[in-house]
């Protein structure tokens, strides 16, 4: 399933982790996004470390299931 289709069907992904994570895989970087949302670099990458983790588990677990 191709990444941006999987994270708009993922009911477990906040909003907020859905928008973080569809940017990047749209091309984005942390730099251009923190700069864009107007916050430190660090806490972006901090945000994308947290949103990049629980999609790791996210898919790990449709998988399994599967």
């Amino acid at each position: 399933m191709e990444i941006l289709a999987w994270l708009q069907a993922e009911p477990e992904l906040a909003s907020a982790e859905r928008d973080l994570l569809g940017d990047l895989a749209r091309g984005h970087d942390a730099t251009s996004m923190a700069h864009h949302q107007g916050v430190p670099l660090p806490r972006m990458r901090e945000r994308i470390s947290r949103a990049r983790r629980h999609a790791r588990t996210l898919w790990r677990n449709a998988e399994a299931a599967a």
